[in-house]
């Protein structure tokens, strides 16, 4: 199932992209209702523009006759230009030099609306300013009929786009940029903490997180985490210490029990608990080599030859071969593989594996025991092989393919992969070639 949780980041981006919009609806609504109330004062100031405007078209050519260029952007339904005396000189429409009629004399110079409202919400506005042009002196006159929505809104839409637009978007996206550079750098820390947690693992209880420099909201969580894993790590050591005595106690009797089982009579039953008491001691070596690989740490300056460790642990191993049935046979370069690494470790890692190989083939077969200069050492045997849907498990502790054997302890692989683990390498499982199982110990290249 997907997760479609949303980041952190991404909903603090969001509702701070929120808040802008709905502050910026908030100013739209406030606008349009101021432009609706000066409805009138937007009808005189529009107006003005268009008397100024005509004003500065006007020109007179060589002949004495007076022309009008209005500019673009100039809307308005009725103009009328006379001269002082009354004159009429030009208009937008015949209709419109009758509409307009010549102001009294007594009007001041200076712009004066007439507004009416109509029954169908229309307001005719008239204006009419002396003006001097290119042309002399002029009476100029301008109406329109508008109503007060369609001037509020297009007061509003001028304040917008020559006001409000080119400060707010700005603004409005740098506030958001600078939100988001400070979320995502306020949470940088986060992405430590989480890479520091990752490393934490049964073999690596030590690691702790860093509080210093993180913010005070983040540093009770750090506070809390490393608590229970400083209550992990002494769970873990206690554990660690408790299999290593057990394991050291349970030497010495079985120890005594072999010696005492040469002088029992009946040689049959001495036999058979001899083989108990030899399982049991394997077993008992085994957890003491578990708890003591759970502290296994491999110092930069140790080096051991792969090539070296192979022949030794063959060598040793070549009589309880024989006394099976079987043999070993050491192939694969002759030359040195030195790797950095504990050899000991690696050498009992190598046994572990010799050993389950000789367990696994039959009577009459051979062990392979291949190094390579990769660095590695490829295990081969001509037993049933591990099906590819076991062998992730093979590596657990105490863990058998067929627990109704009393073979084996399922400790000797997982023992194989902590020695790995510790020098930076892994434990392969495949197929041998004309069939069996293969283990192979890979091993970083030495620097």
């Amino acid at each position: 199932m997907r997760d479609h949780t949303t980041s952190l980041q991404g909903r603090l981006s969001l509702r701070l992209a929120t808040l802008f919009v709905l502050m910026f609806v908030a100013g739209m609504v406030m606008l349009s209702t101021r432009y609706r109330v000066d409805s009138v004062e937007l009808h005189a100031e529009r107006l003005g523009t268009a008397i100024k405007a005509i004003a500065a078209g006007l020109a007179k050519d060589a002949g004495g006759t007076v022309t009008l260029a209005l500019p673009d952007g100039i809307d308005i339904q009725d103009y009328a230009v006379r001269s002082p005396d009354g004159q009429l000189l030009m208009a937008s429409s015949p209709e419109a030099a009758t509409r307009l009629v010549p102001p009294p004399a007594d009007r001041q110079q200076g712009v004066y609306t007439d507004t009416g409202l109509s029954d169908d919400g229309l307001v005719r506005a008239t204006a009419f300013a002396r003006m001097p042009t290119a042309a002399g002196l002029a009476l100029i006159e301008v109406s329109d009929v508008r109503s007060d929505v369609d001037v509020s809104r297009r007061g509003m839409l001028d304040a917008l786009t020559g006001d409000v637009l080119p400060i707010m978007l700005p603004l409005m996206a740098a506030v958001l940029i600078i939100g988001v550079l400070t979320i995502r750098d306020s949470l940088s820390p986060m992405q430590e903490l989480a890479r520091r947690a990752a490393r934490i693992s049964p073999t690596a209880t030590d690691v702790r997180l860093p509080a210093a420099g993180l913010p005070p909201e983040l540093k009770p969580m750090v506070v809390a985490i490393n608590g229970a894993l400083e209550r992990l790590d002494e769970g873990f050591r206690m554990q660690r210490e408790f299999t290593a005595d057990a394991a050291h106690e349970l030497r010495t009797p079985l120890a005594i029990l072999a010696t005492n089982l040469d002088s029992m009579e009946n040689r049959q039953v001495a036999t058979a608990l001899r083989a108990d008491v030899e399982r049991m001691s394997r077993l008992v070596n085994q957890l003491l080599s578990v708890a003591t690989l759970e502290a296994l740490a491999v110092a930069p300056d140790e080096i051991a030859d792969l090539q070296a460790i192979a022949v030794d642990v063959a060598g040793s191993l070549a009589p309880l071969a024989l006394k099976r049935g079987r043999s070993l046979a050491v192939t694969g370069t002759t030359a040195a593989v030195p790797v950095r690494g504990n050899a000991e470790s690696l050498r009992q890692a190598l046994r572990n594996l010799i050993e389950n190989a000789l367990q696994h083939t039959p009577a009459g077969t051979e062990v392979e025991i291949e190094v390579t200069a990769e660095p590695a050492v490829h295990v081969s045997d001509c037993g049933p092989g591990v099906p590819p849907e076991l062998r992730d498990r093979v590596v657990q502790r105490f863990w058998r393919a067929d627990r109704r054997k009393g073979e084996g302890s399922g400790l000797g692989l997982a023992i194989v992969s902590r020695i790995l683990a510790a020098h930076g390498g892994r434990l392969a499982v495949d197929d041998a070639l004309g069939g069996g199982a293969r283990f192979s110990l890979h091993l970083p290249a030495r620097a």
